[in-house]
């Protein structure tokens, strides 16, 4: 078989160590993609597209409720899930339409 000259640098590239004089992610956790300026764009970006699927009027309405369901979860072993997600129907008419909120709002209260 013959081997391409780029092919052979890149297997090159992925066997050797990482050049020390680069930064890593491990070098700086505030950046990584688990750090405090990763979360902060995801949620940014989940509570725009929550206001742009719910409105904005709606978007308050589901956001405050499930801050408020999910803080009574924390304090609730036995919080029913069903039960939340039933109370949706009250803002929406398809509580999948909410799944981003639940995602930002987790991500806001759980975040440290």
């Amino acid at each position: 078989s013959r081997t391409i000259g780029s092919a052979t640098r890149k297997k090159t590239l992925l066997n050797s160590s990482v050049d020390d004089g680069n930064a890593t992610l491990k070098d700086n956790p505030n950046q990584d993609a688990f750090g405090r300026f990763a979360k902060d764009a995801k949620i940014s970006a989940l509570r725009t597209k929550a206001i742009q699927k719910l409105g904005e009027s709606t978007f308050e309405k589901v956001y405050d409720y499930f801050v408020q369901q999910r803080m009574a979860q924390k304090s609730n072993p036995n919080f029913n899930e069903a039960k939340m997600t039933e109370g949706l129907t009250a803002f929406v008419k398809n509580t999948n339409d909410c799944f981003l909120v639940d995602q930002l709002v987790f991500l806001e209260l759980y975040q440290n």
